[in-house]
């Protein structure tokens, strides 16, 4: 997803319960959103960008199905 909204990769960590390089290294790139706690990364997002959890949630699983689909 792409990032329009302003917040700490630190605290996005610490609300997931995960390292900040886990969630450099998904914004990066370099690692998939199995590592991180999905849906808490969805209600985090929600909370800033005042969207619905299952919009946030939808769009996500779109990203992933389309990065899926480009690597085949």
């Amino acid at each position: 997803m792409k990032r329009k909204y302003k917040f700490r990769w630190k605290d996005m960590a610490g609300h997931i319960g995960v390292t900040s390089q886990c969630v450099d290294s998904y914004a990066c790139g370099r690692a998939h959103p199995q590592i991180m706690k999905f849906y808490v990364l969805c209600e985090y997002i929600a909370k800033y960008t005042n969207q619905p959890t299952n919009n946030i949630i939808i769009l996500g699983m779109e990203a992933i199905r389309k990065d899926t689909k480009e690597k085949k």
